[in-house]
């Protein structure tokens, strides 16, 4: 029994021993915690890494990029902003035979991208140039694409041009994630697919370094700040130019030109003559924006304005056969067929002949056309005709939807 004892506390004061030494070291450890990374700055933007949009040359990650009649998309050693090439983009929206053109990069390898958590505080950056002149302006459609199949969309401010213009040397352009209209479309922002660019107008330009970059606006939340609000009348759409237009080139096909020897105001009006027999153009079809292609929201006008105009048959009293249409961003097109209950006259004339269709004859609602983000007035021939068009507005109207000039 003693020797038992004797073992007991010699064990006894080995272990105080050792408690003793671990004690200093113990007390130096710190108690973990979930929360201990707190103030530790996050990788990217809040977290978000998958930025590299676009960086020398052409992957797998686009598409869009073969030839086609009115557009080019090629890697060129020309310039660059970076590295050793950029891309250059040409285009020609208005030349017959391009419905949508376009490209599109699903960058990060086609990996789903979580933008929810950065799109009050990040913009799209890159770098353009062009060879000749200046521009102020291009005239691309940027669109966010989940694998949801929504997209939702915004265009270029000329705010987020970096010294308003762009010339000969490069210049920094941003888009601000805000400024898409991702809470109208319901897009789901945890798993985007790709960024799509849909080409508007005619451009001749470089683009080089297209990444996500920390990005805080001076505005506040932009989304609105790209759409035009129609919020009276009158307003006009077109009178003697059309600067953001397309289908409408004599290069490549005269069935709408712009005509300086007839206009019912200012110097000029635009001719339609198709006649796909004669000149071998099939080309039916034109339109434009009238806002530096920004949104147009004219619901507020819906109820109390009319799509005015002014039409000149070539053909003494032939009524033009011809539709006008307002399209949205969406290509949702909501389209009304010109008749003589339109005309001031209840006919056309050989001369000038008011025209008034109520916005409220447009199947909008039927056609899901969003009257907010408005995109382009479109006109479309069928078959032949000959005609021309001038002073487009928007005006007041209150009158009978069916018979808006009280005959």
């Amino acid at each position: 029994m003693l020797v038992l004892r004797r073992r007991s506390c010699a064990f006894a004061v080995a272990c105080l021993l050792i408690t003793s030494c671990l004690l200093p070291s113990c007390a130096s450890l710190k108690e973990l915690s979930l929360y201990d990374n707190q103030g530790v700055p996050l990788p990217g933007i809040k977290g978000f890494t998958m930025t590299d949009l676009y960086h020398d040359g052409v992957s797998s990650e686009m598409w869009g990029v073969e030839d086609v009649a009115c557009k080019l998309v090629e890697k060129t050693e020309k310039t660059a902003f970076q590295g050793t090439s950029s891309l250059h983009l040409k285009w020609d929206r208005t030349a017959a035979g391009c419905p949508w053109i376009g490209f599109g990069i699903g960058w990060a390898n086609w990996l789903g991208k979580d933008l929810g958590g950065i799109m009050d505080t990040a913009a799209i950056q890159f770098y353009a140039r062009v060879d000749t002149g200046t521009i102020n302006y291009i005239p691309i459609v940027f669109l966010l694409e989940g694998y949801d199949g929504k997209q939702t969309a915004s265009v270029m401010n000329p705010l987020g041009i970096e010294g308003g213009k762009i010339g000969q040397n490069w210049t920094k352009v941003r888009i601000p994630l805000s400024s898409f209209d991702y809470r109208k479309s319901g897009i789901e922002l945890s798993n985007i697919k790709q960024l799509l660019m849909q080409f508007e107008g005619i451009a001749d330009v470089y683009i080089d370094e297209m990444t996500i970059v920390p990005f805080k606006s001076e505005f506040g939340r932009e989304e609105t700040n790209l759409t035009v609000v129609h919020d009276a009348c009158p307003r006009s759409l077109f009178s003697d130019a059309l600067p953001h237009a397309w289908g409408i080139n004599p290069l490549y096909c005269r069935n709408f030109t712009m005509d300086s020897t007839q206009f019912k105001a200012g110097f000029a009006s635009v001719r339609v003559e198709v006649a796909p027999q004669k000149n071998g153009c099939t080309w039916n079809e034109m339109g434009f924006n009238w806002n530096n292609w920004l949104y147009n929201d004219i619901s507020l006008l819906k109820a109390t304005a009319a799509l005015q105009l002014y039409v000149k048959p070539a053909n003494g009293n032939q009524m033009p056969v011809v539709k006008l249409g307002f399209e949205d961003y969406s290509n949702h097109t909501a389209w009304v067929e010109l008749s003589e209950i339109y005309s001031a006259n209840a006919t056309f004339g050989p001369d000038w002949t008011q025209v008034l269709i109520p916005l409220r004859q447009f199947p909008f609602l039927e056609n899901k056309v969003e009257l907010t983000e408005i995109k382009a007035l479109k006109i479309a021939v069928e078959g032949e005709s000959a005609f021309n068009i001038d002073e487009i507005s928007l005006v007041e109207f209150r009158g009978n939807p069916k018979n808006p000039f009280g005959k």
